[in-house]
């Protein structure tokens, strides 16, 4: 193998980082399998890019395909309104029967009056699972001294396992039975003296048990909507793998992340080489060489 330095692969490969592939290119060359009119649920992720923004991401879940793309400073309902207004119009007459999403502020509302233009309680919407058993564990310590916050931890994480509409209604009877037992955690209060600039006041003792309650029984039909409808999954592991697989990406300069991103993110579309070649004899026409100046002598 040669070996080469850093600085010569980076110089070798500046047009790579510089002009990655759209997802318009995608769209261009491989037309969503989506497109043919069966019904699909689209689901929805954003990857943290730390200081350089997110890459947000847009996968057909039915099919297992990543239909678009788009880095923005932050995960915004105004990032995503413009990406789904954009999908809207490509999207025609074939848009999405339904929706799973992490159940960001504003994404819901967004999600379904751009994709389909219809009541939010009507419009097929189901929260990953993962991610709210990935919140419980963060707000329910797993060692906490209150009893309360243990067992609702335990409560939390059974609900990756409900398969069947029975199991969702046991689940609900435990939860219905630690309100009973403990729910004067969620409303007892403890007085801040306050020192300074901060005054004296009244606040909830238990934040974490309130948030982990809220996180539970707050809209729950969003959490079972895939006991209703097949085609929604109960969680977002298609995106989860995909952003998984990003994380791998190790040694480049930060400025070069986001467009190896998009490679990746491009390359996924591709079943075999056939694929890759037409995918790189599209993107070829759609670069012009660097220009290049010259010193005056």
């Amino acid at each position: 193998m040669w070996e080469l330095s850093r600085q010569t692969l980076s110089k070798r490969f500046t047009l790579l980082f510089l002009n990655p592939p759209t997802p318009q290119l995608l769209w261009d060359i491989f037309p969503p399998t989506c497109l043919a009119g069966e019904a699909w649920i689209i689901g929805f992720d954003g990857k943290w890019l730390k200081r350089y923004g997110v890459l947000l991401i847009y996968r057909d879940v039915t099919n297992h395909e990543i239909i678009w793309w788009s880095r923005v400073p932050w995960e915004s309902v105004a990032a995503v309104t413009r990406d789904l207004e954009r999908l809207g119009v490509l999207l025609s007459k074939v848009l999405p029967s339904g929706t799973i999403s992490d159940w960001k502020p504003g994404i819901v509302e967004a999600m379904a009056t751009y994709l389909q233009g219809r009541e939010v309680k009507l419009f097929p919407q189901q929260r990953c699972l993962v991610h709210v058993e990935r919140e419980a564990k963060r707000q329910l310590a797993l060692h906490s001294p209150i009893e309360g916050t243990r067992i609702l931890r335990e409560i939390a994480l059974q609900i990756t396992r409900i398969k069947t509409i029975e199991q969702r209604d046991l689940w609900i009877v435990h939860l219905i039975i630690w309100h009973y037992e403990y729910g004067k955690l969620l409303t007892e209060k403890s007085f801040f003296e306050g020192n300074g600039d901060h005054k004296r006041h009244w606040h909830y003792t238990h934040k974490n048990i309130r948030a982990g309650w809220r996180l539970l029984t707050h809209n729950p039909d969003c959490l079972f909507e895939y006991l209703y409808n097949p085609l929604i999954p109960s969680t977002n592991n298609s995106l989860e793998g995909v952003n998984s697989h990003l994380d791998r990406i190790r040694g480049l300069p930060p400025s070069y992340n986001d467009a190896l991103l998009c490679w990746k993110l491009a390359l996924s579309r591709t079943k075999n080489n056939e694929d890759k070649h037409k995918l790189w004899a599209r993107w070829v026409c759609t670069i012009s060489p660097p220009k290049t100046t010259t010193l005056a002598t």
